[in-house]
């Protein structure tokens, strides 16, 4: 089984403190509420993070793959963990 999760998650970020914004999946091969994804998403929505610490964290906690896209100055960031 494969599955995969699309959802927006927000942060601040931390060079000019203001929202980010991040398209995200999140793969897993087993059941992984989405309950759960959306808790732990919300848990970044005030805090300043780069977009690579979101992404670990976020993969970490829920023992996922989390891919992240972001726009920062004009440059697409994409990030995997």
């Amino acid at each position: 089984m494969k599955v995969r999760h699309f959802l927006l998650v927000r942060s601040v970020c931390p060079v000019d403190k203001l929202p980010d914004v991040y398209e995200t999946i999140v793969e897993t091969t087993s059941v992984l509420p989405v309950e759960t994804i959306i808790e732990v998403a919300q848990s970044f929505a005030e805090r300043e993070l780069y977009q690579e610490d979101l992404t670990s964290e976020m993969a970490r906690r829920l023992g996922a793959t989390v891919t992240t896209t972001g726009w920062h100055s004009g440059v697409r960031t994409e990030v995997s963990a």
